[in-house]
């Protein structure tokens, strides 16, 4: 195990938690939270220098191969006994589906199937790859939790205010765009008051169901939608 400083083991921690994000969902949104991950990645300098260090001699087209396994016309997914293969292949894998050179629902719906249990490609694939994954990252650090949990608890506060100023920026810019009709802008502002009082109390239950009801409103908003996706990243990323 390497041991890292606080911040790099904060941002570890931020990592595991875009990993659970991602474990924990369903299909909707797999694409975004994939490059949540990424980036958790890319901002740590030592999980930047894992990745570099387990890619080291690494071919992911044969890996991958080796990894999809048909018999008899039933398809599953092996991933390899190296950690370091695995924690590569993942990556790998992720950075594909990113620049879309991997159809993700495809490849889930054929490789993670069951017969047992129909509808859960999804657990099925969370449980083989990003859990593993996350585990063998997590396993290569020394992390000191009680500092961690400090520094993430400071970062969230930051965040949460981040949230928050882009809501009422969505508000502002609602109120004085003509394109937005006065029908939505009532709307608008209902939601974003809800979410501001259910993000400052922190639950994280009524931010959900906020959100997803936000999130109807707001697909038909084309004049906000910049702003708007900038608010869903932020909010994947806390919540």
């Amino acid at each position: 195990m390497k041991n890292v400083s606080v911040e790099e083991a904060r941002k570890i921690k931020e990592f595991c938690n875009s990993c659970d994000d991602m474990i924990n969902g369903k299909f909707i949104l797999a694409d975004v939270k994939i490059s949540n991950i990424l980036k958790s990645i890319a901002q740590s300098k030592e999980l930047y220098n894992l990745m570099a260090e387990c890619l080291l001699n690494f071919n992911f087209d044969e890996e991958f191969r080796k990894a999809k396994i048909s018999n008899l016309g039933e398809k599953h997914f092996k991933m390899p006994d190296a950690d370091y293969k695995r924690i590569a292949l993942t990556f790998c894998f992720m950075v594909e589906v990113d620049n879309k050179k991997i159809e993700f629902y495809d490849f889930i719906s054929n490789y993670f199937r069951s017969e047992d249990a129909p509808g859960s490609e999804y657990m099925i694939f969370a449980k083989t790859m990003l859990v593993t994954f996350k585990n063998d990252v997590v396993n290569k650090f020394n992390l000191d939790n009680a500092k961690v949990e400090t520094a993430l608890t400071k970062t969230s506060v930051s965040l949460s205010d981040k949230l928050i100023r882009k809501l009422q920026e969505i508000k502002n810019l609602s109120d004085i765009n003509p394109k937005v009709k006065d029908r939505n802008k009532e709307v608008i502002s209902i939601y974003v008051k809800a979410l501001i009082e259910a993000i400052k109390i922190g639950n994280k239950r009524i931010i959900s169901a906020l959100a997803m009801a936000f999130d109807a409103v707001m697909r038909k908003v084309k004049p906000l939608r910049g702003l708007y996706e900038e608010f869903t990243a932020l909010l994947i990323k806390i919540y």
